[in-house]
């Protein structure tokens, strides 16, 4: 019977997470839609760093973790040119986090590249990876017929790590793009089962 069942009563208080919330433009102040931005600074490599994309008018919102050193990127891909903006926030002062963040995006640099089989035959139409670790900045492009690849909107000053999907050494066999040297040739090795 509920009535001879004990009962327990407990306040919860919910408070808001954390957040940066802002706006995607570019050098001209028009709202970049479509890009994909990124928090970095999450220190455990176990854990993905929170991303999301921005909205026709370019605004934003993506969760952070309370203390963490926050550093925001956008990335714009190859229909917009390949944009790019990093912006460092540091440690939120408040437990809302950032409001009104502004990022402008401004040309990026490109990496590119082109992937083979072990034979030398292009690896026609598979999918490229790439991470930009510290920025917390990861997606996927396709290369064309000839295994050809171009990552538009890269930051300007951070390595870029890029493997083909379905490698057998997976992302640790990635190539890593400098600045300044954004040439790879990745060789698409099937998994051997």
């Amino acid at each position: 019977d509920d009535a001879q069942t004990p009962k327990s009563t407990m306040k919860i208080a919910l408070v808001p997470a954390p957040r940066v919330t802002g706006r995607v433009v570019d050098e001209n102040g028009a709202p970049v839609a479509g890009a994909l931005v990124a928090a970095g600074g999450v220190l455990d490599r176990k854990q993905h760093a929170p991303t999301t994309t921005t909205d026709k008018d370019g605004t934003f919102s993506l969760p952070i973790i309370d203390g963490m050193d926050v550093t925001v990127t956008a990335r714009a891909a190859n229909d917009h040119g390949g944009l790019v903006a990093v912006r460092s926030l540091g440690v939120a002062a408040t437990a809302l986090g950032f409001e009104g963040v502004e990022l402008v995006a401004q040309k990026g640099r490109d990496v590119d590249g082109l992937v083979t089989k072990p034979d030398g035959d292009a690896w026609a139409f598979g999918d490229v990876h790439y991470r930009v670790r510290a920025l917390g900045l990861q997606g996927t492009e396709r290369a064309d017929k000839n295994g050809h690849f171009v990552l538009a909107g890269m930051p300007l000053d951070a390595d870029v790590e890029v493997w083909a999907e379905g490698n057998a050494s997976g992302a640790w066999g990635a190539q890593v793009a400098s600045p300044g040297s954004d040439t790879l040739a990745l060789v698409y090795t099937p998994p051997a089962y």
